[in-house]
């Protein structure tokens, strides 16, 4: 007699959504529109988002950097 077989469809996990004006950290060395590196780890705040989440435009402290969700964490 053979058991029956549970499947389940793999749901890929979401990156974290962000709102205006949320405090985040870069996960990964990015560089700005104005060509300034920003480190690994520095914060930033969100002041657009694109695509319904999956990008998001950051101001730091030297400018402003376009990000993909997945590169971010909220601080």
């Amino acid at each position: 007699m053979n058991a029956p077989v549970f499947t389940y469809p793999f749901k890929e996990a979401e990156p974290a959504t962000f709102a205006n004006l949320d405090l985040v950290r870069v996960l990964h060395a990015v560089v700005t529109d104005e060509e300034e590196v920003v480190i690994s780890g520095s914060l930033g705040t969100v002041v657009a988002v694109y695509g319904a989440g999956k990008a998001y435009e950051v101001e730091f402290e030297v400018g402003l950097a376009t990000i993909y969700a997945a590169d971010l964490v909220k601080a």
